[in-house]
Formats: C-alpha cells, structure tokens, sequence
C-alpha cells in the first residue's frame, strides 16, 4: 500500500485478498495512529540548543554583522571575549581580526571583544529562559513547542 494512499491519522494494520466487483483485490484494515508521544523536557532542551547554535547577529564598533554560533564557536568567542577584557585592563588599543559567519573580516578594538561576548552570553540566556517557560507549560509539554511564538 503506498504511503499516500493512507489517510492521515489512519495505520494499515493487516490485509487479506477479497474479489471485489468481480476483480481480485487486496483490501487493507486501517485503523487510527497512536498519538505521538508527548514532547519532553529533553525535546525542550534540544530545541533550546538548536536555537542557540543558531547565527546571531552583533553590534561592534564596525557594524553589526552574523557570527557563527555552533558549540566550537560559543568557545572561541568565550576566549576572545576573555581576551578583550585583558586588553581593556591593559589599556590595549590593539585590534582583533574576526571573521564572520559570512566569512568577511573585521579589526575589532577590546571594547568590541566584549561586547561581542556579552552578546553571545544574552543569547544563551535568553534561550535557556524561554526553555524555563516552555517546560512550566507543563505537564504535558505543548506538541508545538518548537513554535517560534515560544522562542522569540
């Protein structure tokens, strides 16, 4: 039977072979579909970190431009960030190459090392946050946790 042949919300349970108008055919039993498990705080939880790997885009003295936001970049960003604030405690007016997530470079000043960081920080939290609030819904969790409605 193929798959599109089933209505939605129905399962083909078993079949048998009937003559039916004169032709031989195969007859299926359909039956409802068991309700999809209900969402979990584990399911919030990946969501949440989904959204927070997603592109941020950062205000600098430059510009604002996209950053890459995937775990190896959160820790990269955490040790330019830690870098920044040693070169403003210096006095430093050194500038930093960064490279977006468009690829393109930009000479960054300390101050910019730490916002920049500060910027990242405020996502996560904001995305840990609105996991918090998702996961209060519940029990149970909405099935449509992943809409943005909860998340923006």
């Amino acid at each position: 039977l193929p798959p599109d042949a089933i209505p939605d919300g129905k399962i083909a349970t078993g079949s048998n072979v009937q003559v039916v108008d004169g032709n031989v055919k195969t007859v299926y039993t359909l039956e409802d579909a068991p309700a999809p498990p209900a969402p979990t705080g584990t399911d919030v939880d990946t969501e949440r970190e989904r959204r927070i790997a997603l592109p941020l885009v950062v205000t600098t003295s430059v510009g604002s431009f996209s950053i890459n936001m995937d775990p190896i970049a959160q820790r990269n960003l955490g040790g330019l960030a830690s870098v920044g604030q040693y070169l403003v405690a210096t006095s430093s007016t050194q500038t930093t190459t960064f490279r977006d997530f468009d690829n393109n470079s930009h000479d960054l000043t300390p101050a910019d090392l730490v916002g920049m960081g500060l910027q990242v920080a405020q996502r996560i939290q904001a995305m840990y946050t609105k996991s918090w609030a998702v996961k209060a819904l519940g029990p149970p969790i909405p099935s449509d946790y992943e809409a943005d409605s909860y998340w923006t």
